[in-house]
């Protein structure tokens, strides 16, 4: 009994929650351990997730978010299923590609290859569950932004994980132009079984509202060439 009550008190002082996709995620602690899916999952809590983002904000964006992908409903499209084995390195490779090369996070040109169809994206706002949903979605929110890069900061591998650090930097086409300007890291977990990448969690160095919180105040005005005089 008195072991019981231990390992319950243990379980709340470290705040154990059980993801959307399954996956046992412990916060407050260093460690990793291998899921009943062959992942490695960090066992802290991820600074500016869902889980700290006020329920208002999930909401609000959750509703925009279907609103545009409303907009202009695509066909749906097979995604093609791979059943080779992918190295680790190759991964790796392919993932740098995807910033630098595609600028994935906001093209959503994604290299298809080295996720599952079922991979989970999750960031401080909303889970997206499958890749081919999360394509739409970022497919038709880039309809409304422009100026946008993401830069490449810094990527490292662990087992069973590639974390990438980076800095997003695009213009909403408001009226009033607002500038994102955001820092932040991605965790790319690795299903064992197919070395491809099965969940895919966003963090933020601010807070959901703080980011928000840009699109209110007004950007730069646009810049036109003028027509040179005689």
């Amino acid at each position: 009994m008195g072991e019981a009550r231990s390992s319950n008190a243990s379980t709340k002082r470290f705040g154990m929650k059980i993801m959307a996709s399954g996956f046992l995620v412990q916060s407050g602690c260093g460690c990793k351990r291998l899921s009943s899916r062959g992942l490695y999952m960090c066992e802290r809590e991820w600074k500016g997730t869902s889980k700290q983002t006020p329920g208002i904000v999930k909401a609000l964006v959750s509703a925009l978010t279907a609103v545009v992908t409303g907009i202009q409903p695509q066909a749906e499209e097979a995604i093609e299923s791979f059943s080779d084995l992918l190295s680790a390195d190759d991964v790796l490779s392919t993932v740098k590609d995807d910033y630098e090369q595609r600028q994935y996070f906001l093209t959503g040109d994604i290299s298809r290859r080295i996720y599952l169809q079922t991979t989970e994206f999750i960031d401080p706002t909303v889970t997206v569950k499958g890749l081919q949903n999360w394509e739409r979605n970022i497919q038709s929110i880039n309809r409304f932004i422009t100026d946008e890069r993401i830069d490449l900061l810094n990527m490292e591998k662990e087992q069973g994980l590639i974390r990438t650090r980076w800095r997003l930097v695009c213009t909403v086409t408001l009226p009033w132009r607002p500038v994102l300007d955001v820092y932040g890291q991605t965790e790319h977990f690795i299903d064992e079984s197919s070395g491809r990448v099965a969940v895919h969690v966003e963090s933020w160095d601010c807070s959901a509202s703080e980011a928000l919180l840009q699109l209110l105040k007004p950007g730069p005005p646009k810049t036109t060439d003028s027509a040179s005089g005689p």
